[in-house]
């Protein structure tokens, strides 16, 4: 629990008057990866609409995803506290309402991609403003670590080399 006057903390760089809601941050991360997921199946569609007789069917299966993403975000409006961030819910909503419609024209084209891009965007902004900080805040590394993993990339970390065949630095500070 954060102290009463809204100060200290420790580990993370200090505690907030108003901490970020851990559900609202996790549905917000896992509502930008599945819209990355559907920018990409979007993509996909697009490239080969020549050639795909049940064009129309499939922009309908994204259409209706879309729906499914927003779906997942109207349930989380009873979480959010902070008047800006439920400004960005509403922004983004009304993006994806688009995105739905633009899909079910059928059109899955640079259009289609960019807004779908935007409501990426907006997810982001929405995250960073939930957790109340900026740069390497716990929300962001956790968004960092999430999105590293739905890439399904194999391995990782730094590719950069080196070793860790050496002495641990000092710790100093508190020790929790």
């Amino acid at each position: 629990e954060p102290p009463k006057d809204g100060g200290g903390g420790g580990g993370g760089g200090g505690g907030g008057a108003e901490e970020s809601d851990p559900e609202l941050v996790f549905g917000l991360m896992r509502a930008r990866v599945r819209q990355e997921s559907l920018r990409e199946s979007t993509r996909a569609l697009d490239e080969g609409h020549g050639e795909n007789r049940q064009y129309s069917a499939d922009a309908g299966r994204l259409a209706d995803r879309q729906g499914e993403i927003e779906d997942g975000l109207r349930k989380l409006h009873d979480r959010i506290k902070k008047p800006q961030i439920r400004q960005f819910f509403d922004a983004i909503e009304q993006e994806m309402v688009v995105s739905q419609g633009t899909l079910r024209g059928p059109q899955t084209d640079a259009e289609a991609l960019s807004i779908q891009t935007g409501i990426i965007e907006m997810i982001a902004e929405a995250l960073q403003a939930s957790s109340g900080k900026s740069g390497s805040s716990g929300a962001a590394q956790m968004m960092q670590q999430a999105m590293a993993q739905g890439q399904g990339a194999s391995g990782g970390g730094s590719m950069a080399g080196g070793t860790t065949s050496r002495e641990n630095d000092d710790a100093t500070g508190p020790g929790g």
